[in-house]
């Protein structure tokens, strides 16, 4: 990944803009967060859901996959998600041998059925109750 792009200046901003990034940073938890395996998984497994709880295609969960990565990335690089907690993470659960961060207890592909499950429980203690609206599944 190449550099990431610059910050834009809170004044250079359309207020509407503004709003909605202001709005996501109060609504959204910790970078450092993601240090913790359970919360971490969650992330990685809501990316192949869609918004309705339905599997997404493969196409756009890699699509997801990157985004999340390249975010990542940036967030170290900018010194906002400390190199020392993937650090630490990487040394209490390793990686796969294809280099995924988060695996299996086989070291294999995490299966849908606990993506679905973590990222309930990720939803459930990353937003407050009004924004988290019952599933028609369950």
């Amino acid at each position: 990944m190449g550099p990431c792009p610059p910050r834009p200046d809170e004044h250079e901003l359309p207020a509407e803009i503004g709003n909605v990034l202001h709005w996501a940073a109060k609504a959204s938890r910790p970078l450092a967060d993601l240090a913790d395996p359970v919360i971490g998984r969650a992330v990685l497994d809501s990316l192949k859901l869609k918004s309705d709880g339905t599997a997404a295609a493969a196409e756009t969960v890699q699509r997801k996959r990157r985004t999340l990565g390249n975010a990542v990335h940036c967030a170290v690089d900018l010194g906002e998600f400390p190199d020392a907690i993937l650090r630490e993470h990487i040394d209490t659960f390793g990686t796969a041998v294809d280099g995924r961060l988060f695996f299996s207890e086989n070291v294999g592909v995490v299966s849908s059925s606990t993506y679905y499950r973590a990222w309930q429980e990720a939803r459930t203690l990353a937003l407050p109750p009004a924004a988290t609206p019952r599933s028609p599944h369950g």
